[in-house]
């Protein structure tokens, strides 16, 4: 196995790798780095978002939000193109219905799988937003229909079809080439 060094990597994945090794997340209360533990692309985009990042890339506020956002390809390549993360979870497994309107402390289910689960938040949503969907002629196993009714008759992305996220780690030899190359 030959070492890894940040001559390898493309300046979008060097940009990115030290961004993640520097961010301190806290947005979500956490007081440690993300370098130090597993995380998903969506919490590593919200980060990258609200956090300025300038000092780390050299880059104007806009140019930095341009390249640093991520895509799980662009992870998925940085792991098995690179070896600069490690996938500590494959995700796309335990798919599920999410409700983004639900508020769990009002006790309404915010995630469902069973046409049961189904019919409970459709039911939630029609109190919620006082309107009527008209399910008579879906089929409530069947996710895709479900959403399109209730988002078709709400003229919005209420219901959205989720699964658990990849989880990534920066690998130990990736954190030590940019504690010591960059």
């Amino acid at each position: 196995m030959t070492s890894l060094t940040a001559d390898d990597w493309t300046d979008k994945r060097t940009k990115l790798a030290e961004a993640i090794e520097t961010l301190e997340d806290e947005f979500t209360g956490e007081d440690h780095r993300f370098g130090d533990r597993e995380f998903c692309r969506r919490q590593l985009n919200v980060v990258l978002y609200k956090k300025d990042m300038s000092e780390v890339t050299d880059e104007e506020d806009q140019e930095e939000e341009e390249n640093l956002q991520t895509t799980t390809d662009l992870l998925n390549k940085m792991t098995d193109e690179d070896d600069i993360l490690n996938r500590t979870r494959q995700g796309g497994t335990s798919a599920f219905v999410l409700d983004t309107g639900a508020d769990e402390e009002r006790g309404e289910q915010v995630t469902g799988v069973t046409p049961s689960d189904l019919r409970t938040m459709v039911a939630q949503v029609e109190e919620r937003r006082e309107v009527h969907i008209d399910t008579s002629d879906v089929d409530l196993g069947d996710w895709n229909e479900v959403a399109d009714a209730v988002n078709e008759a709400l003229k919005e992305r209420v219901f959205i079809i989720q699964s658990e996220p990849s989880l990534f780690r920066l690998t130990e030899e990736a954190r030590k080439v940019i504690r010591e190359e960059l």
